[in-house]
């Protein structure tokens, strides 16, 4: 997430000033997000030019998932995932479930009554070894 991984951003505001933010240290493993790092990286450059930026860098990983696409009407035999589900019946997840269970996911919804679809893809993180 490119949002966790900004640390520091610099911006020349209205009144031509460069201004520095920070990300604010985690305090107990809690965030003060009412910060204001995080109107200025949620601003786009709405607040000021941004001149430049920190990220933190990560290390490489591929994600390993699978994506399934169904029916809205009738879940076929092998689905893992019931957007409606108030809770996880089995193997079909609900979709709270679903998504504590997959690092990262994308859930796709065509409502439409020609289409009438779902489609989900889920990964998890795998380290690439060097």
């Amino acid at each position: 997430d490119l949002g966790e991984a900004i640390m520091r951003v610099r911006i020349i505001d209205g009144n031509g000033e460069p201004q520095e933010f920070t990300r604010p240290e985690d305090v107990d493993g809690k965030v003060d997000y009412d910060d204001e790092f995080f109107g200025i990286c949620l601003s786009m450059g709405l607040c000021g030019i941004i001149t430049e930026f920190t990220i933190k860098c990560v290390p490489t990983f591929n994600l390993i998932g699978t994506t399934q696409t169904c029916e809205l009407v009738d879940l076929p035999d092998d689905a893992n995932l019931d957007l409606f589900a108030d809770e996880t019946k089995g193997d079909v997840l609900s979709y709270q479930d679903y998504l504590i269970q997959h690092e990262y996911s994308k859930i796709y919804w065509w409502p439409q009554k020609q289409v009438a679809r779902s489609g989900c893809e889920g990964s998890q993180r795998r380290a690439i070894r060097s």
